[in-house]
């Protein structure tokens, strides 16, 4: 019994040790379970005491990798982003006649003091207030300056690129190269660049636009149900007081559609959405009518005020690039891949765009279409073409030409194709510049197209060429070298351009002159419309008046001690023998000339 009872003893140790070294040997299976799981970046959840302290050990190897990551792609764009302003600063100074209408309009508001109305060659603008407002808050700080009018626009750019980031956090949460590389995409388009450096309210409008979709992103991912609409609401009044109404035409649709890109969950219930949205119109129509109906009685017009804020042709206003006339309703399918240059160009993106064709769609990419696409059905119905109206959809386009670029099952598509790089694209468009000089002009494109020498696309077709031999790097790498290259292009294209025209939009001397006149007390009248070009570089506090072509020369004969302001272009008048005209200048594609109205006919 003693032996049976001692080798019972000895087979209990070997079971026991037995036993126990399964036990460690699955625990050290569960840590490299965790291990692998935590490098692909896996949740993982809890698995046990012993199992927590490389879990930690690992995730603190890990957390400063990504933020260094981040930290590397924010410096990135941000060093391109100054490189772009600052080039913009030094080599160009405010262009006529769009910029200098926003100088014209806060300098008004500042000598008159007239803080809640935008005013302007002493008429009552039925426009959105907001960049005046900060216009006139800097001016407080720092002076009646025009940098800081430029410096504004230039800021809320980068307030853009910054919350396009926080968007592709909530549509592809844990998808870190999709925020890292979305700003890129954004900052070097050619046309965004170009908008960047310019003193316009276009990208305020961006960012208020972003920042509505940013409160519907919110409600969905965090499940918030109290605040999202507060900050809807907010950023919607924001939009309408830079911009009019037609803001709404941005943020709605992409509202109204949530359920259809809301797709995952958390799902956000109809109920709750809807009732959200309709409590932010709300409130945001009452934000806006705090000003709206005091603004209304400071003036004289009253309820034409208000009637013309709803309706305004301020959006209409633009860049002088694109005929002002009435475009076709097809217009925006053809002003869309230009404007989304270079990227447009890109066979990957195509490439990839028609494998998902038939797949599930992400709830991100619905989301960006959605915001986009009704927006310019709608725009194209209400006759709003004009390209700068289109910039509030570039960041919908941004996130979704990223994440094309970046999807995990798109990641190999096409990416070791010779034809997905930008060869083909670089002979195409320089065969196409060569053949420009025999092809027929068409009014709704820009004049300059028709005016670059075929020379020029002969290196572009060289260009085709050398990158055709280049072996085809990562996708990551091509990204880089297509956003380096194009804003290298856009700030030489700007300064360029400077450097050999910027004579031409120097509008001192005639401001100058009828500061002067005005300072005398000499009648100066404006041919036609009056942009206020010379309002702010000549410290006007006077109206100029405007003229009518066809009463240019009563005018003349009623004021025979005064000067008319008149372009080459538009009106020449009735002169005597040998009569020259008080100060001549030219400006933008015409000439300048101020005349004494005692020499006119």
């Amino acid at each position: 019994m003693f032996w049976d009872k001692k080798k019972s003893k000895k087979r209990r140790r070997r079971r026991s040790s037995s036993a126990r070294k399964k036990k460690t040997a699955e625990i050290r299976a569960l840590e490299k379970f965790v291990v692998e799981e935590i490098e692909l970046d896996a949740p993982a959840g809890p698995i046990g005491e012993h199992a927590i302290s490389p879990v930690r050990k690992i995730n603190r190897d890990r957390v400063p990798s990504q933020w260094l990551s981040d930290i590397k792609a924010t410096l990135g764009w941000l060093f391109l982003w100054i490189f772009l302003i600052a080039a913009s600063f030094y080599s160009r100074t405010i262009w006529p006649m769009d910029e200098t209408w926003v100088l014209a309009t806060a300098w008004e508001m500042w000598f008159r003091e007239s803080w809640l109305v935008p005013m302007m060659n002493g008429q009552v603008q039925p426009e959105g207030p907001l960049l005046s407002w900060l216009v006139l808050a800097g001016w407080k700080l720092f002076g009646v300056e025009s940098w800081w009018v430029r410096l504004v626009p230039a800021i809320f750019s980068f307030l853009n690129l910054v919350l396009l980031v926080r968007l592709a956090n909530h549509l592809w949460p844990g998808r870190h190269e999709i925020r890292r590389y979305v700003p890129l995409v954004l900052l070097t388009s050619f046309f965004w660049a170009f908008y960047s450096t310019l003193a316009l309210q276009d990208l305020l409008v961006v960012f208020f636009v972003q920042l509505s979709v940013y409160a519907l992103l919110w409600t969905w991912r965090l499940q918030n149900k109290h605040l999202w609409y507060l900050l809807l609401a907010i950023s919607m009044a924001l939009g309408v007081l830079t911009t009019g109404p037609v803001f709404l035409i941005y943020v709605l649709p992409v509202a109204l559609l949530g359920p259809f890109w809301v797709s995952e969950e958390p799902q956000v219930p109809a109920g709750r959405w809807y009732g959200g949205i309709i409590k932010a119109l709300v409130l945001a129509g009452g934000l806006v009518a705090a000003w709206l109906i005091p603004a209304s009685a400071a003036t004289s017009s009253g309820t034409a005020f208000i009637k013309g804020f709803l309706y305004s042709d301020a959006v209409f206003r633009g860049l002088e690039v694109f005929s002002h006339g009435r475009q076709p309703w097809w217009w925006y399918l053809l002003l869309m891949p230009l404007l989304a240059l270079p990227w447009s160009l890109w066979p990957l993106l195509w490439m990839r765009l028609w494998f998902i064709r038939r797949n599930k769609m992400s709830p991100g990419l619905v989301c960006c279409i959605a915001w986009g696409a009704p927006s310019v059905v709608l725009l194209s119905i209400f006759g709003f073409r004009q390209p700068q109206m289109l910039l509030p959809l570039y960041p919908a386009f941004a996130l979704a030409a990223t994440y094309l670029l970046f999807d995990d099952e798109l990641v190999n598509r096409g990416q070791s194709r010779g034809y997905s790089t930008m060869s083909i694209p670089f002979i195409l468009i320089g065969g196409l510049m060569i053949m420009m000089p025999i092809i027929p002009k068409n009014e709704h494109l820009p004049a300059f197209l028709w005016q670059v020498s075929p020379f020029v696309g002969f290196g572009v077709i060289g260009i085709g060429i050398l990158l055709a031999w280049l072996p085809i790097p990562e996708v990551r790498r091509r990204i880089m070298n297509l956003a380096i290259g194009s804003l290298v292009l856009t700030v030489g294209a700007i300064v360029a351009f400077s450097m050999k025209f910027g004579y031409v939009f120097d509008i001192t001397e005639p401001a100058q002159f009828i500061a002067k006149a005005q300072e005398n007390n000499i009648p100066i009248a404006h041919v036609g419309r009056y942009h206020g070009q010379f309002h702010f570089a000549g410290r006007l506090q006077k109206p100029i008046e405007e003229v009518k072509l066809d009463q240019a020369s009563f005018w003349a004969a009623s004021h025979r001690h005064g000067f008319l302001i008149g372009y080459e272009n538009q009106w020449r008048p009735r002169l005597g023998i040998g009569s020259k005209p008080a100060l001549s200048v030219i400006l933008r594609d015409t000439r300048l000339n101020i005349w004494q109205a005692r020499d006119i006919k």
